[in-house]
C-alpha cells in the first residue's frame, strides 16, 4: 500500500515565510520517497566538462574548448534531437535540488515525530515517458527513472523493517505537510497562492466584525443570498459554523503578486499555507 500526496510545501523552521514545494510525497514499503517530475523533451545526459587546449601554426596561436571525458553530475543536457550543443539546454540536476528538499523534510517531519530519525528518505528525479530519453542517465540505484518505474522502484527500494507493518504515523505526518491556499472564484477558476493575513475577517449583518485565524480553518465557503452572504466556516477540530455577513475581502499572494477579492466574486477558500506547525 502507497500513499502519494502531490504538490506538498516544505515549511522552514528559521523562516515561516518560505516553503519549498515537491511534486509528490511517496509513503510505501517502508520509506518516504520525494519525487520530482521533469518533462523534458529529448536525449538527456550530464554535461561533459570541457578544458582547453592551445592549437599553434607557424603564424597563429588559438585555444580551444574539448571534452575532458569527465561528467560535471551538477549539470544535465537536454539534447532535443542529436547530440548538437547548438540543439540543446543546459539544466542544473534536479537531483541535487531534491536532496536539498529532503533535508528541509526531514526537519520537519522530526519535529512532528521523533520516530522519523529512522525512517530512510529517498530522493527521486522521475522523467515522462514519451517525452525524455534517459537511456544514458537511467539508474534505479540513484533514483534517475521513468515515471511508469517509480511503483517498481518503491519496491526495489523496500525497508523491510517498516514495510512489514503499516505504520500509521508516517502516513500522519506526510499527511500534514501543508498546500497551497486555494480560492475558487464565482467563475469556477481555481486560484491557488498564498494568504497574506494570518486571519479571516468580515463585517456581519449586525455591524460587528467576525474574525477567525486561518490556523484553524480547513476551508471557507460563501454563498450569496442577495441580500447578504452566509459564511460556512469548516474548522480543523471537524466542528463548522454558519455566519450571516455584508462585506469582507480576502488578500492573496499569487506568486509576488498581490491581489484582493471580494466576498462577491469568491465562492469557496481552502487554507493550505496556515496549517502547519514545527513540533
Amino acid at each position: 500500500m502507497s500513499i502519494i500526496l502531490i504538490n506538498r510545501l516544505i515549511p522552514d523552521k528559521k523562516n515561516y515565510r518560505w516553503f519549498g514545494e515537491i511534486d509528490a510525497v511517496i509513503y510505501g514499503e517502508g520509506n518516504v520517497y520525494c519525487v520530482e517530475v521533469k518533462r523534458y523533451k529529448g536525449i538527456i545526459d550530464f554535461l561533459q566538462k570541457k578544458r582547453v587546449i592551445t592549437k599553434k601554426s607557424l603564424i597563429f596561436k588559438r585555444e580551444i574548448e574539448i571534452e575532458s571525458g569527465e561528467i560535471d553530475d551538477s549539470k544535465i543536457v537536454v539534447y532535443r534531437k542529436t547530440y548538437d550543443y547548438e540543439d540543446s539546454k543546459i539544466y542544473p540536476n534536479p537531483m541535487l535540488r531534491t536532496k536539498s528538499r529532503i533535508e528541509k523534510l526531514k526537519e520537519y517531519l522530526i519535529s512532528k515525530d521523533r520516530r522519523f530519525v529512522k525512517v530512510a528518505f529517498i530522493p527521486v528525479v522521475a522523467f515522462c515517458d514519451g517525452d525524455s530519453d534517459i537511456s544514458k542517465i537511467h539508474s534505479f540505484d540513484k533514483g534517475f527513472i521513468y515515471v511508469s518505474e517509480i511503483l517498481d522502484f518503491i519496491k526495489f527500494c523496500k525497508n523491510k523493517r517498516f514495510a512489514e507493518v503499516y505504520q500509521s504515523w508516517i502516513k500522519d505526518g506526510i499527511e500534514s505537510l501543508p498546500t497551497w491556499d486555494y480560492i475558487k472564484n464565482t467563475e469556477g477558476e481555481w486560484i491557488y497562492g498564498e494568504l497574506v493575513e494570518d486571519e479571516f475577517s468580515c463585517k456581519t449583518r449586525e455591524d460587528g466584525i467576525y474574525r477567525i485565524p486561518y490556523c484553524d480553518v480547513r476551508a471557507i465557503f460563501v454563498h450569496d443570498l442577495d441580500s447578504h452572504y452566509l459564511l460556512v466556516v469548516r474548522k480543523l477540530d471537524g466542528s463548522s459554523e454558519e455566519i450571516p455577513v455584508t462585506k469582507g475581502k480576502v488578500k492573496f499572494n499569487k506568486f509576488d503578486r498581490i491581489c484582493e477579492f471580494s466576498l462577491k466574486h469568491i465562492k469557496e477558500i481552502y487554507v493550505g499555507t496556515k496549517n502547519f506547525s514545527f513540533g
